[in-house]
């Protein structure tokens, strides 16, 4: 008995170990995901910092100001023109001085942290153009390591599962009750089945969705990236040619490592649907709440029954 339980903990250590990698991976996959897509939201033409900038160079360029009105305007223009003074009558901005000064202040802003992204604790700072490559980067490898950290999961819980079955041949099945009840309070992101309250299928599926996230956020980069190309391509042709490529490389890339998780995800989740089967009664405390049986008119409680 007392090997039986040794072997039981190393099961259930070895397997925490290797949930708690998946989850450590995913949540760094996470961060870097949020990461990089603030860095793009930022630069991206309806982000704040943006809409403000371009007011106030409105402003500066038309020289709103002034009272004087230009009859040669376009109707963008006006529409411009009219955007701005409505951002400036909010700030109470009216002055030539004010607005030149709140001008610089934000082209230094836009220069120095909307066209560079830094990454926390690394001290690496990039080009804001340059996030469809390294971010790119940064999701494939992340993406490497959680689908190695699953795998790696999904051969502990295979190899514990054989121990389980043998606790399954005991009577009474206290002992497999426990086994089983004991692997699964150490999962986050996963939901296995419990005898308590069945699950629906959509909350096994939920936290896998935060696998997909990086997917997304690479393509609506390289998404925006395609849209603005003439603003990369009148800065560096060469260099937005390498751009798209790598991005494409990486989208497929990061796809196939996505599909790759998920699979294992859904592998485990089959051992343990299969771990629950095989239990096959309740939980150790209390067994399931009983289906609410409809009246019978006439059971022998019924009143027809008693009135006979």
């Amino acid at each position: 008995m007392k090997k039986e339980q040794d072997v039981y903990k190393l099961y259930l250590d070895a397997f925490s170990r290797a949930s708690a990698r998946v989850r450590f991976v995913l949540i760094a996959t996470v961060l870097a995901s949020i990461l990089v897509f603030v860095g793009g939201w930022n630069s991206w033409k309806l982000s704040w910092q943006v809409s403000r900038i371009s007011h106030l160079r409105t402003a500066v360029e038309y020289e709103l100001w002034n009272e004087t009105v230009n009859p040669d305007l376009t109707a963008e223009e006006e529409r411009r023109i009219e955007r701005a003074k409505r951002f400036l009558a909010a700030r109470l901005l009216t002055s030539e001085t004010s607005i030149r000064e709140l001008h610089g202040r934000y082209q230094s802003y836009m220069v120095q942290h909307v066209s560079s992204v830094a990454v926390p604790f690394l001290g690496i700072v990039m080009d804001v153009n340059d996030l469809g490559i390294f971010g790119g980067l940064a999701f494939t490898l992340l993406l490497m390591w959680a689908a190695f950290s699953i795998y790696q999961s999904k051969r502990i819980l295979e190899v514990s599962y054989r121990g389980y079955k043998q606790l399954l041949t005991k009577p009474g099945l206290e002992e497999a009750k426990v086994a089983y009840h004991g692997f699964t309070i150490t999962q986050v992101f996963s939901v296995p089945p419990t005898v308590v309250r069945p699950h629906p299928s959509w909350v096994h599926w939920l936290p896998r969705t935060l696998f997909v996230l990086p997917l997304l956020v690479h393509l609506a980069v390289t998404g925006y990236d395609i849209y603005s190309k003439e603003f990369a391509y009148s800065v560096n042709l060469a260099h937005t040619r390498v751009l798209f490529t790598c991005e494409a490389l990486f989208g497929l890339v990061i796809a196939f490592l996505v599909v790759l998780c998920l699979r294992g995800e859904a592998a485990i989740d089959k051992l343990w649907n299969q771990a629950f089967k095989d239990l096959r009664v309740g939980p150790l405390d209390s067994g399931p709440l009983p289906a609410k049986r409809k009246s019978d008119p006439t059971g022998p409680d019924s009143p027809a029954k008693q009135s006979g």
